[in-house]
């Protein structure tokens, strides 16, 4: 995605708003320090506003806490991959969590008023390991979610301004840490309330930029248009974008539902809320804070998610790729392409705003939990209020500080975005849930259930996360481990092991604990509660003395503190919040879980003509030949149907995932869209002729229907091949004859087409006549597993040329670019005059050879080593090997490397030695449409005879065993096809004579060429004294010595003499003349003609007599003309 502002729109953003609200919230602290009752300098004050914050701004603390960058751009995300449906699960994810804490809170204010830290509760009731169990799970959960909200603000600021997302990831943190450092809680609260209004507004704007003023979409209508149009969801109900029938959307809601609980109970920022609360308001406050949290993310995604995945039907939108996705791009790229610089500039002030407040939430959290639960509570057990808030302030920078480290590495060395963090997080976070709810909830917890749920069931779950994802995907990668069945895994193995090892420990032994030891009770003032508490039991003589000091030092710590140490709580009322919220959130749970989704998931909104797949359909198109119902089956195609591995498919019987699969690896959405182009409102190509290898001919009746649905064809199970005047037609290629490579279009012009598209590999040789499509694929690689090969097999100092076949390089620039240390040259796809590749773009010029373009002007490749990804067929492959350094092959299927020797080059070095031998060439011509046919074969007829060879052409179909037998006189063959895979026909050594290709046997007719144990291509450049201790070369078919350097110009060793000297006059019309033991043609030596020479049958008048002396056959001229009328 390009930039749209510059670079000092997005500088101008993150510094000067940075210090604009640290400017404007340190005035109003200094405001409230001075003119109210709140200090901020108290502790109580800075980490929890006092305990009495009221409902409105305790409101939007809690909507804004939980709006990160995450929230508005994960949730599109979720709607631009999986449709209507991804936004609302995400929603619901943070609506049961934040609801539920409602229910705690209440918990919290009865059993725990004056703790500040749930990590502080761990310690009064299960000791230091409570207490270091509790920490751990509060520090892992801050640091990733610090890490989300920074990488998806980073990200969104890198796309739309350019500005480095190294210098966000400082520089935002920064300018959050200064006003948090002075105004505390109560200011995080402030700036809370002005951003989420502002993000509200904007919020609106672009809903109704979608659904109501942009022409792009405009209206629901419109969007169900275009939505239509586009490739089906895989695993959504009839592929719709528009149900909530989703097996990813299922998963994904359940991760989404485990990550908000572990996020809400481990992250300190919830808890600090609820403390920060008046107890009367605290449950209420929470339940409405989640109900208007849910519009956010599923606006969001409604509108911006959806509407990227709607405007990608356009050419001009922007290709967002997977990493981009996974960055939370789609709303961006949506925003700026209906605003323009407006939406971009919206866009980034939104997140800008999102991150600086929610980031000042996990700051203060953080700062929380370092100054009370380590300095406090084993650095310095004697410190003072005034010293325990001046060591918060400083962690609000040393944490700003880490986290901006902890994001850099992610981002780079990890390579790890926001949405692989999503999916982590309730790994990490969730088994600490039951843990600590419990810890405030349930007086049978023991320290044996806290400590084991809490840390046993986070090792739990990072072991079946491990495993899983090397049974699941195969291999432990980055990638791998945020697949979506490997994150439920580890997800779900956190949430229900925290749990369970909890809750049965617990019954096993219950604590039976009195809530009582923990109400009133905090961290800074644990000796003087205790006094407070005897002296009220009256249980405690203290001396006169003693009563002094104790209470001058309580004077003071309740001065600092600005708490009241022994508050009346209000039991009844918390146990009325407590059920009665209870109740709320379950009814909340039914209705947004079952009540809406469930019934809905059966209904796709669909048009009411479309037809949708159930089960496999076969589709019978109509065929290059004649056939009918009767003659053609696709029982072949049904049983290569069950494999499909270039699809990957999960469950192979799954027609909705076989349809979503071939829409995706095909492109068929830019291939649509080129058919459907319209020249004077009529179709550009009526006649469309479709041509498959036979390995994916299995895939064509889909593609059929495909093609014939989303572009109005009506089915013919017969369709002539007269002139239409307006509807397009559509054929399958059956029984092309040419090599599966190449354009047939041969074929493709009995049915007169207008085009013709060709699926899976291909050569790319320019074509004659017709326009052609390349539809290549798109088949997946183990990118990391193919570096560390590359990383293997060379050094940096070595030059290596990354090249695959057609379908794979598409990924060869993803390769090269996690190899920044070595030179690598990429061989991309040629641009051809008259053929389209869909889904690839080729480099407009650079230097062109084997088929192939190189990003440089010329290029010494003897200089270079090959990695060639795929195996190349032997033609190809001799080509590569006798012009780089050295050869290596990789296979994707198996992963294995092959550096060669070659054993399938044996006998192509084989044949090329005896192109050197034989006396007579028999010239295959069977690809007349590739546009270089015919230079080619005059080039191949100047140099057999320049060989002083003797040479027939023949056009055939598909050559075969049997047609090519009837020729015994032709020692060798040379087909026209490409040298990509030009002779895979005789790959069992079937043929009773060698076929070569062209490139083969000009190597084999090069003069001076002799062998040095590796194949040279460019012969001018040989030696030409011929070494004489080279090892002897015999004649394969008369089993003679012949010289290394012009075997069949030396025919002294055959006795042979000829008249012909000095060349042949043009009156002399003798085509062959006797000779001893040999036969000359034009004073060459044709072994070959010998057996001519001694057949039973020679012909109508022999050109071989007794008579030494007597006159062969004469040339004359024919009769010309139409042979008719024969008389029998």
């Amino acid at each position: 995605m390009e930039p749209s502002l510059s670079q000092g729109a997005g500088f101008g953003l993150i510094i000067g708003g940075g210090v604009f609200f640290a400017v404007v919230m340190n005035y109003v602290t200094h405001l409230q320090n001075k003119f109210s009752q709140y200090n901020s300098h108290k502790v109580d004050e800075f980490v929890s506003g006092s305990r009495r914050v009221g409902f409105g701004l305790l409101l939007a603390g809690i909507l804004s806490s939980w709006t990160w960058s995450l929230t508005l751009l994960e949730s599109a995300v979720k709607s631009y991959s999986m449709g209507f449906c991804g936004s609302y699960y995400y929603a619901i994810g943070g609506l049961l969590q934040v609801s539920i804490f409602s229910v705690i809170s209440s918990k919290i204010k009865k059993n725990a008023n004056l703790v500040t830290t749930f990590p502080e509760m761990g310690y009064f009731r299960f000791g230091v390991p409570g207490h270091l169990a509790f920490l751990w799970c509060g520090f892992v959960c801050n640091a990733i979610v610090s890490s989300c909200i920074l990488l998806g603000g980073s990200a969104v600021l890198h796309a739309v301004t350019g500005v480095s997302q190294y210098a966000s990831l400082f520089l935002i943190p920064f300018g959050v840490a200064v006003y948090v450092s002075f105004g505390g809680l109560r200011a995080t609260f402030i700036s809370d309330a002005s951003h989420t209004f502002i993000i509200l507004i904007f919020i609106i704007v672009f809903m109704f930029e979608v659904y109501v003023s942009n022409d792009k979409i405009g209206s629901a209508q419109k969007m169900w248009e275009l939505l239509e149009s586009l490739p089906p969801v895989e695993n959504n109900y009839q592929g719709s974008y528009l149900t909530f029938r989703s097996e990813q959307g299922a998963i994904f809601a359940v991760i989404s539902v485990i990550t908000g609980i572990g996020l809400v109970v481990a992250d300190q920022a919830y808890l600090q809320r609820a403390v920060a609360a008046d107890p009367r308001i605290t449950s209420r406050a929470y339940f409405f804070a989640a109900l208007c949290w849910f519009v956010i993310p599923f606006a969001m995604g409604a509108s911006l998610g959806l509407g990227a995945r709607a405007l990608s039907v356009y050419p001009d939108f922007p290709k967002l790729t997977d990493f981009e996705v996974g960055e939370g791009l789609p709303a961006a790229a949506a925003a700026t392409y209906l605003m323009g610089k407006t939406g971009s500039a919206m866009i980034i002030v939104m997140i800008f705003f999102s991150v600086t407040s929610s980031y000042a939430g996990e700051l203060i959290a953080t700062s929380t939990l370092v100054s009370y639960d380590i300095y406090k509570r084993y650095i310095n057990p004697t410190a003072t209020p005034p010293q325990v808030v001046k060591v918060a302030k400083y962690s609000v920078f040393g944490w700003a500080i880490f986290s901006s480290c902890l994001a850099s590495i992610f981002y780079g060395a990890a390579k790890i975005s926001m949405g692989w963090l999503f999916n982590f997080l309730g790994c990490a976070t969730a088994s600490g849930v039951f843990p600590i709810a419990l810890a405030f909830t349930w007086k049978d917890l023991n320290q044996a259930g806290a400590v084991g749920g809490s840390v046993g069931g986070m090792v739990l779950a990072f072991i079946v996360w491990l495993i899983t994802c090397k049974t699941y995907t195969g291999s432990i990668t980055v990638d791998n481990l945020s697949n979506q069945w490997v994150s439920f895994a580890g997800n779900v193995t956190a949430l229900v092991m925290g749990g369970v090892i909890s809750i049965v420990l617990s019954l096993i032994w219950p604590a039976n604990f009195d809530f009582d030891n923990t109400r009133n009770k905090t961290s800074l003032a644990e000796q003087n509660t205790e006094l407070i508490k005897q002296e009220s039991s009256g249980t405690t003589k203290l001396d006169e003395t003693k009563d002094q000091n104790v209470e001058i030092e309580t004077e003071i710590a309740n001065s600092d503190l600005d708490m009241d140490l022994n508050a009346e709580i209000d039991h009844k009322h918390l146990d009325q919040q407590f059920k009665k919220y209870t109740i709320l959130v379950i009814v909340l749970a039914i209705i947004f879980v079952f009540i809406i989704p469930v019934p809905l998931g059966e209904i796709s909104i669909k048009s009411s003509s479309a037809t949708t797949m159930t089960s496999e359909t076969v589709i019978a198109p109509s065929l290059s030949t004649a056939q009918n119902d009767g003659t053609f089956t696709y029982d072949k195609v049904k049983s290569t149907a069950k494999e499909r591995k270039h699809l990957n498919l999960k469950n192979p019987s799954d027609a909705n995932e076989i349809k979503s699969k071939i829409w995706n690896y095909y492109s068929l959405s830019e291939l649509i869209q080129y058919l459907g182009q319209k020249e004077n409102d009529d179709f550009k190509y009526k006649r469309i002729t479709l041509q498959f290898p036979d390995n994916l001919i299995c895939d064509s009746a889909t593609i059929v229907h495909e093609l014939q649905r989303e572009l109005n064809i009506v089915p013919q199970a017969n369709q002539d091949t007269g002139e239409s005047n307006t509807a397009q037609r559509v054929w399958i290629l059956a029984d092309t004859s040419y090599s599966a490579c190449c354009v047939d279009e041969v074929a493709a012009e009995h049915v007169r087409s207008d085009l013709v598209v060709h699926f899976g590999d291909a050569c790319l040789n320019e074509i004659d006549k017709l326009q052609a499509v390349f539809v290549l694929g798109k088949p997946t690689l183990d990118v990391d597993a193919i570096v560390k090969q590359i990383k293997t097999a060379y050094s940096t100092e070595q030059k290596v040329v990354l090249m695959s076949d057609a379908p794979h390089t598409y990924l060869l620039p993803e390769i090269a670019k996690q190899l920044p240390d070595y030179d690598i040259l990429i061989a991309d796809l040629p641009k051809t005059s008259r053929a389209k590749i869909i889904g690839y773009t080729p480099p407009p010029t650079g230097h062109k050879k084997f088929n192939r373009v190189f990003n440089t002007d010329t290029v010494e490749f003897g200089e270079y080593e090959l990695f060639h990804i795929t195996s190349p067929e032997s033609p190809r492959l001799l080509q590569l090997t006798t012009n780089f350094a050295s050869v290596t092959t990789y296979d994707p299927i198996s992963g294995t490397v092959s550096t060669g020797p070659f054993p399938n080059l044996m006998r192509r070095y084989k044949y090329v030695h005896q192109a050197r031998m034989a006396g007579t060439v028999g010239i295959l011509v069977n690809t007349l449409s590739l546009a270089n046919t015919k230079v080619l074969l005059n080039t191949i007829k100047e140099e057999i005879k320049e060989a002083g060879k003797k040479h027939y052409i023949f056009v055939v179909g598909k050559p075969n065993v049997a047609k090519l037998a009837n020729f015994e006189s032709v020692d060798i063959w040379c087909i026209l096809g490409c040298d990509h895979q030009g002779i895979i026909i005789d790959q069992i050594n079937e043929y009773y004579k060698p076929i070569v290709t062209p490139y083969e046997l000009l190597l084999g007719l090069s003069d001076e060429l002799s062998w040095t144990g590796k194949w040279v291509v460019d012969t001018k450049n040989e030696d030409p004294d011929t070494d004489e201790d080279l090892p002897p070369v015999f004649d394969p078919v008369t089993g003679r010595y012949v010289s290394t350097s012009k075997p069949l110009r030396q025919i002294n060793h055959l006795m042979v003499t000829s008249s012909e000297q000095g060349g042949v006059d043009d009156h002399d019309n003798q085509l062959v003349k006797r000779f001893s033991n040999a036969v000359a043609i034009k004073g060459t030596v044709s072994t070959s003609a010998i057996h001519l020479q001694n057949r039973h049958w020679t012909g109508l008048g022999s050109d071989y007599t007794e008579d030494e002396n007597a006159t062969g056959a004469l040339v004359e001229d024919g009769r010309k003309g139409i042979a008719r009328g024969y008389d029998i």
